[in-house]
């Protein structure tokens, strides 16, 4: 009898501990549950408990290098360095307060050995264009790879493995040496570094030069060898103040080069709408429009004179520019976001919204931002029962709930890459690199300011306080995405 009363203490133990352990992975999984992996680049995919609106993910299990994000049921993510069992822990936030920290595990697994190459163009020894091609060849175990024109890599930002990758030598006729840093999954690096010699043609047009045929269009000559127009003054003028740079060339010398495509609009100057389409969006680094989620989302981040920032393009420039997405959907998981708003149809139907229109009352307020941030009712456009719309309560100072804004921290309302704000706190103007604040200067006329090209007309004045974090450090003299921006082929980025 006792024997089995043991047994079956055990079993129900043994259930008890299984059905925990469930529950609890099922939070956070690596590559759809994989045990193994070879590389330090994983999928996480993350099942937030019930009113989830944030979520911290890390490497660290007291997470202390990582911040809120909004929550997203799909990350991607990069394991610690070295080969062993690796841990990744994430906690979430919402209308039940914060999570306990919730973990998964991979099994890194270190390939034999790390062989990386490279050449340029082939191995040509002489080139006349500054644009070059690098083609690579590699072991598996390279993780990722650094590429400049100088030996310390000061500037180089870190690539994932690829075949080929275009790349700019530096100006003036002679040879030229890149140099390739090549990291493998346990940080050991290996530098190669190879040259060609550069013979700058007599009469040579450098990139980065404006060109102005015959007619009245003005050209910029990018480091792709191809002469990109700008379709009009508006965005000529988001880049440059006059046209004192100009050089004048006949139509048939123009001719010689290949059109590529308009120059985009500089990231944070002009808001951008298309012709026939109600949707704003703001311009960051790439090419890359970012929308906006409501009017209200507009003017909490621009002020009351937004719409005097909008500049409005023939719908064929639309192809010109990457358009980042809300979209929750998860298909792997069979979650669904038929109206792309970010809110996945099960939250949509807990909250009686429709998923099928991104404002389900009409009130000037997205279903996103009413379930995520304002924590108003998102199908009743009168929130505060005072007979004003939700989304015109904000413009008049309220919140939907009839409470003063005080201030709006960051989180659903984030200021665009590319932008110059004028924080509120100290009166100080900061650059937001691509999610990192850099100061510019305590003045429009300091370096930061003239050297960076920045332009008063497009600084941020916001009506109230949004958290910008700490800055990390000064922004050095051309260093604000002022290069000639990529081009896209319309295609779709997450931004959750």
């Amino acid at each position: 009898m006792l024997k089995k009363q043991l047994w079956l203490l055990l079993l129900i133990l043994g259930i008890f501990v299984f059905t925990n352990t469930a529950l609890t992975s099922t939070y956070v999984t690596i590559n759809q549950g994989a045990v193994y992996t070879n590389t330090r680049k994983v999928i996480l995919y993350l099942n937030g408990p019930t009113g989830t609106q944030y979520m911290k993910v890390s490497n660290l299990v007291d997470l202390s290098d990582s911040d809120w994000e909004n929550f997203n049921g799909e990350k991607m993510w990069r394991l610690s360095f070295g080969e062993g069992v690796k841990v990744v822990y994430a906690q979430f936030k919402g209308t039940e307060g914060e999570s306990t920290v919730y973990s998964a595990q991979i099994n890194l697994t270190s390939p034999e050995g790390l062989y990386a190459d490279f050449n340029i163009n082939n191995s040509d020894k002489d080139t006349n264009l500054r644009q070059v091609v690098l083609n690579f060849s590699y072991s598996k175990k390279l993780d990722s790879f650094l590429v400049s024109n100088s030996s310390d890599f000061s500037a180089a930002l870190p690539q994932d493995p690829a075949v080929a990758v275009n790349w700019t030598l530096t100006s003036g006729s002679g040879q030229k040496t890149v140099y390739v840093k090549f990291i493998d999954i346990d940080n050991n690096n290996i530098i190669v570094s190879r040259q060609i010699n550069f013979i700058e043609p007599s009469r040579y047009l450098k990139e980065g030069s404006l060109l102005k045929g015959q007619t009245g269009t003005v050209y910029y000559f990018g480091y792709d060898a191809k002469i990109h127009p700008f379709i009009n003054s508006a965005v000529f003028h988001s880049w440059y103040k006059d046209f004192s740079g100009l050089i004048y060339v006949s139509d048939s010398k123009l001719k010689d080069y290949t059109v590529g495509q308009p120059v985009c609009v500089r990231p944070g100057t002009w808001l951008l709408k298309f012709s026939g389409f109600p949707k704003v969006y703001a311009v960051e680094p790439g090419c890359v429009l970012r929308p906006m989620l409501s009017e209200t989302n507009v003017y909490l981040l621009y002020g009351k004179d937004w719409q005097n920032r909008v500049l409005t393009l023939d719908p064929i420039y639309n192809s010109s520019y990457f358009v980042r997405s809300y979209d929750a959907a998860n298909v792997s998981q069979g979650i669904l976001d038929h109206d792309k708003d970010g809110v996945p149809e099960q939250v949509e139907i807990e909250y009686g919204t429709s998923d099928y229109s991104s404002d389900s009352d009409s009130d000037g307020l997205s279903d996103y931002e009413e379930i995520y941030y304002w924590f108003s009712d998102p199908t009743d456009p009168y929130t505060s029962n005072q007979g004003v719309k939700d989304g015109k309560q904000i413009l008049r100072g309220y919140t939907p709930l009839g409470n003063k804004i005080i201030n709006v921290p960051s989180g659903v309302y984030e200021y665009p890459y590319g932008l110059v704000v004028k924080r509120v706190s100290d009166g100080k103007y900061y650059y937001n690199r691509r999610g990192n604040f850099c100061f510019v200067g305590s003045n429009v006329s300091d370096s930061g300011f003239t050297n960076n090209n920045f332009s008063g007309l497009f600084v941020i004045n916001s009506l109230y306080p949004i958290d910008i974090g700490n800055p990390a450090g000064g922004i050095s003299d051309n260093e604000s995405d002022m290069d000639y921006p990529t081009v896209s082929n319309n295609g779709v980025i997450s931004l959750l």
